[in-house]
């Protein structure tokens, strides 16, 4: 076991060299085709460039682009109808060879067109898609032959297919058919192929599609020439799935697609069984590269040279790389050339705001900024952000904005932008701006100390009135308490001697008491009182006696 390790290991390390190695190594001589790209499909960031904006005939690509429009087309027909009008716009190979009346699947007529690039296919999607965009019901379509009827349709679909290149970035990209066969006006740049597969690329039915290498279409039946002729071809019959359906029962013929269209479902070579590969060497296996997940080809008819376009990733760096006008065999040296130079000469780094302030004049630097953009990039391998040119534009109206590009030095080989960095500052420097910020915080602070006084007012208040039902509270139960006292008092009396009306005690004692008030002011009046409590002793002795007597 530990051998059978060992040896794996050994395997692995030396295909890797092989990798590194097999292909030719990047430069630019090293590239035949007239132009090529590659961009970081994360970023779109350009590590290389030969014309990459030269425009050419599209070929094959304009079948991707007619992919891309089909995929985001909503409420698409899950299955297509085959006109006799489609398949006679563009006849020449390759095709699939489809039969007019016959009911497709929309996911195998894109791949057909994708995969080995059927013409058939491409057109049978464009007119049957194309109704969905027009009025099909106008009394103007209506007194159209049937061969317009599909063109119409197929002229509203390139519409369509024209204004995904637009949503895509892809601008100079313009289709003026269907199928990519050569017309003067049809053209594209290698820089637009990428941007329209990166783009794409967040679709995840795109992506599906453009990683599977093979698909297999199964035929049950062949559709004999009567049942053609009674095939109906009319619009009614191909904008709506139900109608499809009818079609297909009309005939003998059905199409569908294997339960996994990933795997292959029988040996090669069964009958009734249509097996579709990649004519892409790299993507289907005949030339190793490791990383491959997708690849088109494309041929310019009118120059004879081929396009190729893949998207590949190692090591979680995602590249494209699209090439035009090379030779049949040249194109995939080329797109290897492009790849080995964008896995393995080119390293990963982060810029931080620090260092973007330090690429700024003084004046602005200082200032109070926030940077907004793609700060992680690709520098070739020995090049620090340091060695990085930086060109500034920026306006100033209510507060300083602007942005940073960063290129690569002129003497580099492979000089471009690098990236493009907005900032902004976060002050307003207006003197308005600044009025109005202090205006609005003395307003703030006012409405604080406002809200605190309030409060105060308000719990202070409610705390006078607690202070106030506690005392009147505390008065009245002591109002109470000496209420209850006296008439305890005044019934004890009462039961010992009559109380204070008929007791001499205290009649007396109240008596002298009025006495003393009245008299308490002159020295006779004192002197009385001196004396009084003799007198009224003896008084009270003797008529005691009596009493008891």
């Amino acid at each position: 076991m530990k051998k059978h390790h060992h040896f794996s290991l050994l395997i692995c390390l030396i295909f890797t060299i092989w990798m590194c190695f097999s292909a030719p190594l990047f430069g630019a001589e090293d590239i035949g085709s007239s132009s090529a790209v590659l961009i970081d499909a994360d970023t779109g960031q350009i590590l290389y460039g030969k014309n990459p904006y030269t425009l050419s005939s599209a070929g094959d690509f304009d079948k991707l682009l007619n992919i891309i429009t089909a995929l985001k087309t909503k409420d698409a027909p899950k299955n297509l109808t085959v006109s006799e009008a489609a398949l006679k716009v563009y006849a020449d190979p390759p095709n699939l060879g489809l039969k007019a009346g016959e009911s497709v699947s929309l996911t195998d007529m894109l791949f057909a067109a994708y995969l080995e690039g059927h013409n058939d296919a491409a057109n049978v999607v464009a007119e049957n898609l194309g109704r969905l965009f027009i009025d099909t019901t106008a009394e103007a379509y209506t007194a159209l032959t049937d061969a317009e009827k599909t063109q119409a349709a197929i002229d509203a679909y390139v519409k369509q297919m024209n204004a995904t290149t637009d949503k895509l970035c892809a601008s100079t990209m313009k289709a003026t058919n269907a199928d990519g066969h050569y017309y003067d006006t049809q053209q594209t740049s290698c820089l637009d192929v990428a941007k329209l597969i990166k783009n794409a690329w967040r679709t995840e039915s795109f992506q599906t599609l453009f990683t599977t290498g093979k698909h297999t279409i199964t035929v049950t039946a062949e559709e004999t020439a009567a049942d053609s002729k009674k095939t109906e071809t009319g619009s009614d019959a191909a904008n709506t799935d139900n109608a499809a359906g009818e079609v297909a029962d009309t005939t003998e013929t059905t199409t569908e697609t294997t339960t996994d269209s990933l795997s292959d479902p029988g040996a090669a070579g069964n009958s009734g069984k249509i097996t579709l590969n990649s004519s892409n060497q790299l993507f289907n296996g005949s030339i190793l590269y490791a990383g491959i997940q997708g690849g088109i080809n494309a041929y310019n008819s009118s120059s004879e040279k081929y396009h190729c376009a893949v998207y590949a990733s190692v090591n979680d760096r995602n590249l494209i790389a699209v090439v035009m006008n090379g030779t049949q065999n040249g194109v995939y040296n080329d797109i290897q050339a492009l790849l080995n130079f964008g896995f393995y000469k080119w390293d990963k780094v982060s810029i931080s705001a620090g260092e973007l302030s330090n690429l700024l004049p003084d004046d602005i630097s200082a200032l109070n900024l926030a940077f907004t953009g793609n700060r992680d990039f690709l520098l070739p391998t020995g090049y620090r952000v340091k060695d990085l040119e930086a060109a500034v534009a920026y306006t100033e109206n209510a507060y300083l904005s602007g942005t940073i590009t960063l290129t690569l030095p002129q003497d580099a080989s492979y000089a471009g932008t690098v990236t493009k960095v907005a900032f902004y500052e976060k002050n307003e420097r207006s003197s308005w701006g600044k009025a109005f910020k202090i205006i609005g915080i003395v307003l703030l602070i006012l409405m604080v100390i406002a809200a605190i006084l309030l409060s105060f007012r308000y719990f202070g208040g409610r705390h006078k009135d607690y202070v106030k039902r506690i005392h009147k509270t505390a008065q009245k139960e002591k109002e109470k308490y000496m209420k209850q006292l006296r008439n305890q008092t005044s019934s004890l009396y009462q039961e010992k001697g009559g109380g204070k009306t008929g007791n001499p005690y205290f009649q007396k004692k109240y008596a002298t008491g009025r006495e003393q008030k009245k008299g308490s002011g002159t020295r006779q009046n004192k002197a009385q009182r001196l004396r009084g409590p003799k007198q009224n002793n003896a008084a009270q002795r003797d008529q005691n006696r009596k009493h008891h007597q």
